[in-house]
């Protein structure tokens, strides 16, 4: 996903698991979000399970696209998994 951020000064969300994933528990999903020229604009990836949500605020001061990659692992052994991550209560804050 990729927005155009200008003017923007926060980006506000819950990444988790989406509810309607099957066979979900000891998944982990991770978003790592960047700057227009590539740069990661977090240091670590977010990482959420089942029952655990994360938080993400982020500063947008400066950025002009922010994009946002997903992935899913099995916790135990790193193995890439398919899931689906969801966004809640996803905002993008104008000063």
């Amino acid at each position: 996903m990729q927005w155009n951020v200008t003017r923007y000064t926060r980006f506000e969300a819950s990444a988790g698991i989406d509810d309607n994933t099957t066979d979900a528990f000891g998944v982990v999903v991770e978003l790592l979000l960047y700057y227009q020229d590539g740069r990661q604009l977090v240091a670590m990836a977010v990482a959420a399970s089942v029952g655990h949500p994360q938080e993400i605020s982020l500063d947008l001061t400066g950025v002009v696209s922010l994009r946002a990659t997903c992935s899913g692992r099995n916790a135990k052994t790193n193995q890439q998994r398919s899931t689906y991550a969801a966004l809640g209560d996803a905002r993008i804050i104008h000063a």
